[in-house]
């Protein structure tokens, strides 16, 4: 390589194998014998490939950043760029190197060329967030810094905003001029940009936190909700809910104006609306709860009216554990308004929700056991109530069920009288409702004897083996085994998915816990008759071949007695031939 050529596969040979400082030394010398109004495609690789190792190590570095900064402020923007992707690769690790190299940075930004910009403000919001320099400078830095909020250029903006979160996160002190900064935020939110427009709602928050009042922040964000544009007006209402998050009494006057924004017609204005109310009920529930049933008893069109139970329905979904009994106690509401927006609300969080509410019927059916009367009534009234608005059919059998039994132990009047009008109500609305309950009773009864059948089966199981060993059908035994054994566990199984697709648990709860105890009972029985069979057999097995031993040597030996008694009688018989004249 001439003083004045770059051997790029060389220098890429020399990286690619770890030696780092070798490649590094043949780049350096190229850029020392650089002329500046020579050749600059030449500097330009030289560099690019400096990129690639300029933080492998300390000394590297430093000699990095004493040839970059000759290149920071080149006349060619893509010399530029290069010289700064490197500055922002060392800065990320060795930030301190750059105390002396940081007000040339700061001209960049400046720099006609976006690209280069950008690579600016990341620069220097790396060394704002990372160097300990001089108070006064420092924030002669970030003034400067902040004023970039007002470029052109999305990205530049974005990453400004980015950086100033951090750093007043980090120490907000920092910063000192507050209403410039103030002003600027306010203009991002409005960008074209969505992600600067979002980010900078953040900031705004971040910086209402540590600078502003909540009054008077919430006085900015009114000012900004009443005066800005739909896509201004979603960020100032999703920053009220995230502000709401938190325990805050100055956000409770600011509930109902975000409920009167349900009447707007964009979509999207309610949508946020109603997420900001969900992030404000998580402190605030009863307050929102409040407002919203007010805004809900007063005349209003039905656009206003749906928004407001689309509301209620979503708060409704994020407290789903403790929303019942707000929910039944609105249903005798004096409001029919409100008593109907309910009765929807009720609709779709039963078809979403279902196990839910009937742990909640479960517990009205409680009451129905309570010692005063006027308990035992309202019960019944809302059991009605739910019936009537979920149309249900299964829940209908399930009430008059309960319903039936209560009446049959019940002895004040007025209840029994509140009993036999639901009935009554109920049989009207569900004219099959009686066949429903004693085709019910029916396949209860049948789950059950089914249930007494598997109770049986482990004896059964035993019996049959042994009957096999009895015999002697030690194959047969081990064959059957299996074979009954992984049978019976399918019926149970089969039956297990049965039992469980029920359509009324609630009804069948004894039984399905029944069948529970009966399953795990049965498998284990199963499991220890499997193996006490497996050990009885081997056993049997062992015993019975040993007496087939036994009676084999027995024949072997009587048989050879009978040969030895032949072969004598053979003999003698020959004898006497040999005698006779």
């Amino acid at each position: 390589m001439t003083s004045l050529s770059l051997d790029s596969e060389k220098i890429e040979s020399l990286i690619l194998n770890g030696y780092n400082e070798k490649a590094a030394e043949e780049i350096f010398n190229i850029i020392e014998s650089y002329d500046n109004g020579f050749d600059k495609e030449l500097i330009y690789r030289s560099l690019s490939l400096l990129n690639l190792i300029c933080d492998k190590s300390p000394s590297i570095s430093l000699r990095t950043i004493k040839f970059v900064a000759h290149f920071i402020n080149d006349s060619d923007s893509w010399i530029r760029l290069v010289s700064l992707e490197i500055c922002y690769q060392i800065s990320l690790f060795r930030p301190n190197l750059f105390i002396d190299l940081i007000d040339k940075i700061r001209g960049r930004l400046y720099d006609q060329d976006p690209s280069v910009r950008r690579l600016t403000v990341k620069i220097i919001g790396k060394l704002i967030l990372s160097l300990h320099i001089d108070l006064d400078e420092l924030q002669e830095i970030i003034k400067e810094y902040t004023e970039k909020l007002m470029d052109n250029d999305w990205k530049v903006k974005l990453s400004v905003i980015k950086t100033i979160q951090k750093l007043l996160n980090q120490d907000y002190t920092k910063i000192k001029n507050l209403e410039p900064l103030l002003s600027m935020v306010i203009i991002n939110l409005r960008d074209k940009d969505d992600d600067v427009a979002r980010a900078a709602s953040e900031l705004l928050k971040i910086h209402g936190t540590y600078f502003l009042s909540k009054e008077k922040l919430f006085y900015i964000l009114l000012n900004l909700l009443y005066n800005e544009k739909n896509r201004t007006k979603e960020l100032i209402i999703w920053l009220f809910g995230e502000i709401g998050k938190e325990k805050s009494s100055e956000i409770i006057s600011i509930i109902p104006k975000l409920i009167n924004l349900l009447k707007e017609k964009d979509y999207r204005i309610q949508l946020k609306v109603i997420e900001s109310l969900v992030n404000i009920a998580e402190n605030n529930f009863e307050q929102i709860w409040a407002n919203l049933l007010n805004s809900m008893s007063e005349k209003s069109d039905s656009n206003y009216r749906n928004a407001l139970i689309n509301a209620i329905y979503h708060i409704s979904r994020h407290n789903i554990t403790e929303i019942f009994p707000y929910l039944f106690e609105e249903l005798e509401n004096p409001s029919e308004n409100i008593r109907e927006g309910i009765a929807l609300v009720f609709k779709r969080l039963f078809e979403e929700y279902q196990i839910e509410l009937e742990n909640e019927i479960t517990k009205i059916l409680y009451q129905l056991e309570s010692r005063f009367w006027r308990e035992r009534k309202k019960a019944i009234i809302l059991l009605q109530n739910i019936c009537f608005i979920l149309n249900s059919k299964k829940m209908a059998v399930w009430i008059t069920i309960e319903l039936n039994k209560t009446l049959k132990n019940e002895k004040d009047p007025e209840v029994r009288d509140e009993i036999i009008y639901t009935l009554k109500n109920i049989k009207a609305i569900f004219t099959d409702i009686d066949e429903s309950i004693e085709r019910i009773n029916n396949e209860l009864s049948i789950l059950k004897k089914r249930i007494h059948k598997f109770q049986e089966i482990p004896a059964q199981f035993r019996e049959k083996l042994n009957s096999y060993i009895n015999n002697f059908k030690f194959n047969v035994t081990e064959i059957q085994l299996n074979k009954k054994y992984n049978k019976i566990l399918r019926k149970i199984k089969k039956f297990h998915n049965l039992i469980n697709k029920f359509v009324y648990k609630r009804l069948a709860f004894e039984l399905i816990e029944e069948w529970e105890e009966t399953r795990v009972q049965i498998i284990e029985e199963l499991s220890i008759i499997k193996g006490f069979i497996s050990e009885i057999c081997e056993e049997k097995k062992t015993e019975f071949i040993s007496l087939l031993k036994e009676e084999i040597d027995l024949i072997n030996n009587r048989i050879n007695v009978l040969k030895v008694e032949f072969e004598y009688v053979e003999e003698s018989k020959f004898e006497i031939y040999e005698d006779t004249p």
